[in-house]
């Protein structure tokens, strides 16, 4: 059972007055199974941010294309909080179901749950969103870069917390330029050039 299906979308932007355009999505088709991770490789501007951003409806393509996809859970590269709030009062407000499993992962990662948000720093932020992605209710996750500006130790337990959510019933579309990571946790891997998906050898 697929949880995402693309078939042949494309996505341009207008790059001058004169009309030109520059294509980053180009015909472009990804299936993603039931508990299946899908890496995504490839450098800034290949294509990857704007992948994610038309699967989770945040961009729409060129031309309306019928796409089978479960509501997503959707880590972007950069992601902003009310900077008053506690890491208790954010995690409760959207996690109110799942408190008591996301306290005890905060400690594991050393996030305190009484500071705001505003305290927090950039490893520590990416560290929250991600357990806060991750442990939403909705079957498909996406992930932008979630390994940026974290510490190897978290890396490895952010790893630990996807396959074992994986085997809970979730998917994962994970984007990133860090291959040795993608490799180690991923089913398939793909890399993005020029707004074209191949598999990655």
């Amino acid at each position: 059972m697929n949880v995402l299906n693309l078939n042949n979308i494309s996505k341009t932007y207008p790059i001058s007055k004169r009309g030109g355009v520059q294509k980053v999505l180009d015909n472009l088709s990804l299936e993603i199974k039931d508990k299946e991770i899908i890496g995504l490789l490839g450098s800034n501007g290949a294509g990857k941010s704007t992948l994610l951003k038309v699967i989770s409806g945040l961009i729409k393509v060129d031309k309306e294309k019928n796409f089978l996809s479960y509501q997503v859970n959707y880590l972007p590269e950069k992601l902003r909080f009310y900077k008053s709030l506690k890491v208790s009062e954010c995690t409760s407000l959207i996690l109110n179901k799942k408190s008591k499993l996301v306290s005890e992962v905060l400690e594991n990662f050393s996030i305190p749950q009484n500071k705001r948000i505003s305290e927090l720093s950039k490893g520590m932020m990416q560290k929250l969103v991600f357990l806060i992605v991750v442990f939403g209710k909705n079957k498909l996750i996406l992930l932008d870069e979630p390994f940026s500006g974290v510490d190897k130790v978290s890396i490895e337990k952010m790893k630990e917390i996807i396959l074992k959510q994986r085997n809970e019933g979730k998917s994962f579309l994970i984007s990133s330029h860090l291959s040795e990571h993608i490799k180690e946790i991923s089913d398939k891997v793909y890399t993005i050039k020029n707004g074209k998906i191949n598999k990655y050898e």
